[in-house]
C-alpha cells in the first residue's frame, strides 16, 4: 500500500507540471487540446511570477521553466524510489502474484503520465511542426523533403509556424515514412499534427515499456536476483 501510494505521486508531480508548462510566453502556437485547460487547473494554485526577471514576460518563462524542472526533477526521485522499493519488495517475497500487482501499477502510471503530456496545452519543443510540415509537403503536395523546403509551397499555413521551413529535410527515410501518415488523413490544421505525433510517441514508449517488463519477468530478472541471494 506505502508502494501503492508513492507510485501514483509520480503522475501527479506531472500532472501538476502541466500549470506552469500551460503559462510560459510561446511566441509560435497557442495550443488548445482536449482537457487542457482541466490539467493545468490541477496545478493552478501555484506561484505564476516568482520576479526571476525584470522583464515580466522573462519572469514568466523563467518561472515557468523553473517550476517544471523542479516538478520533474522529483517526479523522477519518486520514480527512483518506487523502483528501489519495488525491487526490495520482489527480492523479498517472489510472490508472482504480488509482481502482477507491480506490473499492473507500472502500466496504469506509465499510461497516466502518457496522456498527460499527450493533452498539455503547451510545447518545450517545436520539433513536431517541423515533422508536420514534412507530413504535409509529401502527403499534400506530392513533393520530396528531401529537394523541396515547405517554403516553396507559401500559402501552407504550417510555414509561419515552422523556423525550418526553408530547409530540406534531415532525417532518414523511414522517419520521413512515419512523418507521410498523418497527412493522408489530417488538414491544415496544427493541433491534428500535434495530438497525432504526440500519440505515435506514447505508442512507442508503450511498446518499450513493454519490451521491458520482458525482461524483468519473474523467470527473467528478478529471477535471477532471488536466485543469487538464496
Amino acid at each position: 500500500m506505502f508502494t501503492t501510494q508513492r507510485c501514483s505521486a509520480e503522475p501527479y508531480t506531472r500532472l501538476l507540471s502541466v500549470a506552469p508548462l500551460s503559462r510560459i510566453p510561446d511566441p509560435v502556437i497557442h495550443l488548445q487540446t482536449p482537457l487542457g485547460v482541466q490539467f493545468a487547473q490541477v496545478g493552478a494554485w501555484l506561484p505564476a511570477d516568482l520576479g526571476l526577471a525584470a522583464d515580466h514576460q522573462a519572469s514568466l518563462a523563467s518561472t515557468g521553466y523553473t517550476e517544471f524542472l523542479v516538478l520533474i526533477a522529483l517526479a523522477f526521485a519518486i520514480y527512483g524510489l518506487c523502483a528501489l522499493l519495488m525491487r526490495r519488495q520482489a527480492l523479498k517475497t517472489g510472490d508472482h502474484k504480488q509482481w502482477s500487482q507491480t506490473l499492473c501499477l507500472i502500466w496504469l502510471g506509465t499510461i497516466a503520465a502518457g496522456c498527460i503530456y499527450v493533452f498539455t496545452p503547451a510545447m518545450l519543443s517545436h520539433d513536431i511542426l517541423v515533422y508536420a510540415g514534412y507530413s504535409r509537403l509529401m502527403a499534400t503536395y506530392h513533393a520530396n523533403p528531401y529537394f523541396v523546403s515547405l517554403a516553396t509551397f507559401p500559402q501552407d499555413p504550417f510555414n509561419a509556424l515552422n523556423y525550418w521551413a526553408n530547409s530540406t529535410a534531415a532525417y532518414g527515410p523511414a522517419w520521413l515514412g512515419i512523418c507521410a501518415l498523418p497527412g493522408l488523413v489530417l488538414g491544415p490544421q496544427p493541433l491534428g499534427y500535434v495530438l497525432a505525433f504526440r500519440l505515435f510517441a506514447l505508442a512507442a514508449h508503450l511498446l518499450n515499456t513493454w519490451l521491458v517488463t520482458l525482461c524483468m519477468e519473474p523467470a527473467g530478472f528478478v529471477g535471477e536476483q532471488l536466485r543469487w541471494t538464496q
